[in-house]
């Protein structure tokens, strides 16, 4: 099939008109309809937006409001544009919304919601955008297939609204800088080069099908779907193996999040995507070889991790779950990632611990981590103690009793030194107050001394102080 150009309804520096809002005027979307009356709103051009200082942007942008900054975090702006005749309307086979934004929108067609990024829901006059929108990214227009939409244009006037939207009110720059353009059934023909097809297509690799009928010089609306050839990445497969979500000192540049394939099958990635925390979907060529690991920096990425913890999801190419978990900064979870150097790294990943659970992670035995790789290393046999804990420390186990005076209740603590990348153990502490019946201990990581990353504890459950006397501790190590 060949296709000829776009056919632009709305270009470059087009005409708009332009609301930025200092308090709730009671609009709602109204504003997004045909004929709301916008004789009052600023007049400009498209490629509205501002910076602070000036930069990437500069070019960009036709129509500067830097009075936005410190007043709304979102802009109002309404683009008209013409379809002269019915038989344009009708020859409209496809229509597609270019852009550029920084960092989020909601996109409406004769007050009709046809795409949004970043946006919440519901809209506000004052929304934030839910996400960043990196500035290389946002440079680039981003093409949008709004076809679905061509059943509710109109010949002569239309109207597209959209709702721009920065991170913050004193986000230090915004851009908006839509075009709007569409194909036509007359401009799609047959290609010299066409097979005529006699038999079922052999794929080679994944990706979308799109394919459309001529019957009797008419073309059918577009069916496609989407096929994956080879193993497909899914929960039995992949995991998220590292993150480095607060590197030390104040940039964030160094954050990452690693995936590791712990099958022994190369896998495909096409259609496998995070959901929350970042956003990232992974090409159709994308692949994972046995054992590989795979590692996103926010180069790749929208958004960026957390410090202080969140909700991490990646889904398949089906829409289902393969991780999610929400890592944090606090105890159970380990304190020293959080900005102190190491990262986060999963133990043992090929085991498929749970990831929501504090104890399946651990800081990595370097700062910055070591991603691509794994610094764990393996027990190749004798004295298991020796390879799970540090034998420099003379006390393998060391002991205090914490008393809660409000609830009169004590719990006895008991911490050990451990070999940080001895990953083939499972260690956990029991306790005892009769030396039979025996309780695994509530996990405390390195929340009593994150400088020391070597360090874990576990605290028994509290009993009361007027029924106290002994009790017990033993550390058990397991292999995985």
């Amino acid at each position: 099939m060949i296709r000829s150009e776009d056919t632009d309804l709305i270009s470059e520096k087009a005409f708009a008109k332009i609301l930025i809002q200092s308090e709730d005027t009671g609009l709602g979307l109204n504003w997004t309809g045909l004929n709301f009356e916008d004789s009052s709103w600023q007049s400009g051009q498209t490629g509205i937006g501002f910076e602070r200082i000036a930069g990437d942007f500069d070019d960009l942008i036709n129509f500067p409001i830097l009075e936005m900054r410190g007043k709304n975090s979102s802009c109002l702006m309404r683009i008209p544009f013409e379809i002269s005749d019915k038989e344009t309307l009708n020859q409209i086979a496809s229509l597609k919304l270019y852009i550029k934004y920084d960092d989020g929108f909601a996109a409406f067609i004769n007050g009709k919601f046809v795409n949004g990024k970043n946006s919440p829901d519901p809209l506000l006059w004052n929304s934030r955008a839910t996400k960043s929108h990196p500035d290389q990214l946002a440079m680039e227009y981003e093409s949008i297939d709004i076809s679905k939409i061509i059943p509710e244009l109109f010949i002569g006037k239309n109207i597209l609204a959209i709702q721009g939207m920065n991170t913050s009110r004193a986000g230090s720059d915004f851009l908006i800088s839509p075009k709007l353009s569409y194909q036509t059934r007359s401009s799609i023909g047959i290609s010299n080069s066409a097979i005529t097809y006699s038999a079922p297509i052999n794929l080679s690799s994944s990706g979308r099908i799109k394919a459309r009928v001529l019957k009797e010089g008419e073309w059918s609306p577009i069916n496609e779907a989407k096929f994956i050839v080879g193993s497909p990445a899914n929960s039995d497969n992949l995991v998220i193996s590292e993150l480095l979500y607060n590197p030390k000192g104040n940039s964030e540049e160094n954050e990452f999040i690693e995936l590791m394939n712990i099958s022994d099958q190369r896998i495909e990635l096409s259609g496998v995507q995070f959901t929350n925390g970042i956003r990232y979907k992974f090409k159709d060529s994308d692949q994972l070889e046995p054992s590989q690991r795979l590692v996103l920096t926010p180069s790749n990425y929208e958004g960026q991790l957390d410090n202080g913890g969140e909700r991490i999801t990646l889904i398949d190419a089906d829409g289902k779950i393969i991780e999610s978990f929400r890592y944090n900064d606090k105890a159970p979870w380990f304190e020293s990632p959080d900005g102190e150097g190491p990262s986060l790294v999963r133990i043992a990943p090929e085991k498929e611990s749970d990831p929501n659970m504090a104890s399946s992670w651990r800081p990595s035995i370097t700062d910055n981590g070591n991603p691509g790789t794994s610094d764990a290393y393996p027990f190749e046999g004798g004295e298991l103690l020796d390879y799970a804990l540090n034998s420099n420390e003379k006390l393998p186990i060391r002991y205090e009793f914490i008393k809660d005076l409000n609830n009169e209740t004590t719990s006895l603590i008991c911490s050990i030194s451990r070999n940080l990348g001895a990953d083939d153990v499972l260690l956990t502490m029991e306790f005892s107050t009769n030396l039979k019946d025996w309780n695994e201990g509530i996990f405390l990581s390195d929340s009593l001394n994150s400088s020391d990353k070597n360090e874990i504890s576990w605290k028994s459950q509290p009993i009361s102080i007027n029924l106290a006397g002994k009790q017990f501790a033993r550390l058990k190590i397991s292999t995985r």
